[in-house]
């Protein structure tokens, strides 16, 4: 055996990479000479960009004038967007990959149209053939080019030279050289292979010709090796024997809604009939993508309903619980299978007039809320669109990419869509889409009116996937846990609009005289708050602590809680809250608090505690019914008053409030 000479291997290492640099040169001289003048002219001739029309007029404002100057000249000067390549295959048909002819469902550009090496654009008339697992397109054009089609083939053997003839970067049609190297079997079931070749795909190349040397069609190139040059075509064969009846739509993919830990995986197999007229078959695809998404959705919630909140044994904690916070929060599946709120760092942006805007993080990411500035009002944000975006726009940073700078977007002006919601609990919401057309995307609001301003998910989305966004959103208001909260001024002019109110506010009577004091009725209770406790004025502070509540087999959404302070700094307060009887199920944490409550145990005792600098003083209002089992709901009332206060000033108070409260559930 030969001893083993590291030097000798490196040598060795050395020699044959040459070797293999040599040949690989030699080859790419040979297979580039290969393709003649004439060859080149024809695939020339027969391959097309495919552009969309700039949209215009663009209805944003910007921070300030847009460099142009920065973007390069043609593509600044140019009216179209390039997306892709096509090519023509006899018959005056044109052949493209589906995902670059499904850049025009409902996109705010153009349709899709052909353009020449000379610059004339041909419009898309009739879709004939259409598969998005195979990812190919092939359509007619009004006014077809008169122009010799490209002959085509089956596969050549493995490692012949390839060429691949498209529209690299959108800088016109390009013609690279490379190797047909493989066969890769179809991801979802291997039904088909894909070729693969190592001749350079680009941005733009999508739905060109890969040819032999000898300019014949072997394939259609569709996509980028991620990871290494090696790109993916679908044979011509296949398009050649695809059907002409039937536009084919199948796909595999992992589905979730973002409050729930489960996925399932979805497969689609659906089809349209063929041929149709481009604009028709758009309408049709973005019916059936629609249509798709809402049964994936309406089959997970149906699949999952015993495992989702409010349903099962993981949403015991959170229904037993009074989450109390004015910025909104999803309700999600936690680790375990249990059902919480979510938390997260929120950003706050102050603007003029006392008003700001709070945008969430974390798990409450998407998540914001806008507490009007006081010379805005909440009528007027429900009633001019513009004016809630350029708010928004103050917090919410939106670029558009110039060349190398990038210029803030300061308004959007009026919503293109515009219309309400109603949730599963009686929650009005209003739904807002904005035009976005420098990227062909839409900007989404679903915001819930409060009395300081409203709550709100705000996201972006592409042109195809507006209406299946839409629907999430609608969705996601559901699990929505939120505060109402406000100054007292803010409350009685939220009371003036009745047309913002969720339907709970149909039973809730509020009464509220500067000076003299305050009151709250509803369906569970009666709570009425003298001046001589606390402050009552303009400035006066009242969160409607709102909950989910079990009632009967049907889970509701009203008021757990009340909270009234003399300033929003709350030098003075009065808390109400209910607390439902907890199960054995539920943590012993709930359950032994629920002993202390009910046994009068501290800080349930009546008895001033002095906490952070505040005097404190709290009991359970219907004590004796909870006792004696009449009541599986227990209310607590607590007084807070700043500094140390004396015990008897301090009952005094609560008795005073105490005398104005009716339990009326059990």
């Amino acid at each position: 055996m030969q001893e083993y000479d590291p030097k000798w291997n490196m040598l060795r290492c050395m020699h044959g990479a040459l070797v293999t640099a040599l040949a690989a040169l030699a080859c790419s001289s040979a297979y580039a000479a290969s393709l003649g003048p004439g060859v080149q002219q024809k695939l020339a001739n027969a391959t097309f960009e495919i552009v969309d029309a700039k949209p215009e007029p663009d209805p944003l404002t910007y921070e300030k004038p847009l460099p142009l100057e920065l973007i390069p000249f043609r593509e600044r000067n140019d009216k179209y967007r390039s997306v892709g390549t096509a090519f023509a295959i006899g018959h005056g048909r044109f052949v493209t990959a589906s995902h670059v002819l499904a850049i025009g469902a409902g996109s705010q550009y153009g349709a899709p149209a052909l353009r020449d090496a000379a610059g004339k654009v041909y419009l898309i008339d009739k879709v004939v053939k259409y598969s998005t697992g195979e990812d190919y397109a092939v359509f007619t054009v009004k006014g077809a080019p008169d122009v010799v089609p490209l002959e085509t083939r089956a596969r050549p053997p493995l490692n012949e030279p390839v060429f691949a003839v498209g529209n690299a970067f959108g800088e016109g049609v390009v013609i690279r050289d490379g190797l047909y190297t493989s066969d890769t079997p179809e991801e979802l079931d291997g039904r088909w292979k894909w070729l693969r070749f190592s001749a350079a795909a680009s941005p733009g190349n999508s739905g060109g010709p890969l040819v032999d040397r000898t300019g014949n069609v072997v394939g259609v190139v569709l996509r980028k090796s991620p990871s290494e040059n090696l790109n993916f075509a679908v044979a011509i064969t296949q398009v050649l024997d695809g059907s002409e009846e039937w536009a084919h739509f199948a796909g595999r993919a992992p589905y979730r809604i973002p409050i729930s830990r489960v996925t399932d995986t979805v497969e689609t197999k659906d089809k349209l009939p063929l041929p149709q007229p481009l604009g028709e078959f758009y309408a049709a695809v973005l019916h059936l993508l629609s249509t798709t998404m809402e049964k994936r959705q309406t089959d997970f919630l149906h699949k999952h309903d015993d495992r989702l909140f409010p349903h099962g044994g993981g949403s015991l904690q959170l229904l037993n619980a009074l989450h109390v916070e004015a910025f909104p929060r999803l309700v999600i599946e936690e680790d375990g299978g249990s059902w919480g709120v979510g938390d997260g760092q929120t950003r706050k942006t102050q603007l003029e007039h006392n008003g700001w805007l709070e945008l969430g993080g974390g798990k409450s990411d998407g998540l914001a809320r806008l507490h009007v500035p006081d010379d805005v009002g909440v009528a007027r944000i429900f009633a001019d669109s513009k004016a809630f975006i350029d708010l928004l726009l103050k917090g919410v940073l939106i670029q558009r990419p110039v060349g190398s700078d990038a210029v803030r977007v300061t308004s959007m002006g009026n919503a293109r869509e515009e219309s309400w919601h109603t949730d599963a609990y009686g929650r009005l919401w209003q739904l807002r889409t904005w035009a976005v057309p420098y990227n062909d995307t839409f900007f989404i609001t679903l915001a819930l009116p409060t009395p300081d301003g409203c709550s709100f998910f705000l996201t972006t989305a592409p042109a195809t996937l507006k209406e299946p966004i839409q629907s999430e959103l609608k969705l996601l208001a559901n699990y929505v846990y939120v505060t109402y909260n406000g100054k007292l001024q803010q409350w009685r002019d939220y009371l003036a609009q009745p047309n913002l109110q969720p339907k709970v506010m149909a039973g809730i009577k509020l009464q509220f005289d500067y000076g003299r004091g305050f009151a709250i009725q509803s369906s569970r209770f009666t709570l009425v708050v003298p001046q001589a406790v606390q402050k009552i004025d303009a400035d006066s502070r009242l969160m409607l602590e709102f909950t989910y509540i079990p009632d009967g087999a049907a889970t509701v959404w009203d008021v757990g809680g009340v909270f009234l302070s003399d300033t929003e700094q709350m030098g003075r307060y009065v808390d109400f809250a209910r607390h439902p009887r907890p199960t054995p199920a539920l943590p012993e944490s709930i359950n032994n608090r629920w002993r202390i409550m009910i046994g009068g145990g501290h800080p349930f005792d009546s008895n001033v505690a002095v906490v952070n600098g505040d005097s404190q003083i709290e009991a359970l209002v219907n004590a004796k019914e909870v006792k004696a089992g009449h009541s599986d709901v227990g209310y607590t009332l607590r007084l807070t008053v700043a500094g140390v206060q004396n015990q008897r000033a301090m009952s005094n108070g609560l008795d005073l409030i105490e005398r104005g409260i009716t339990i009326r559930e059990h």
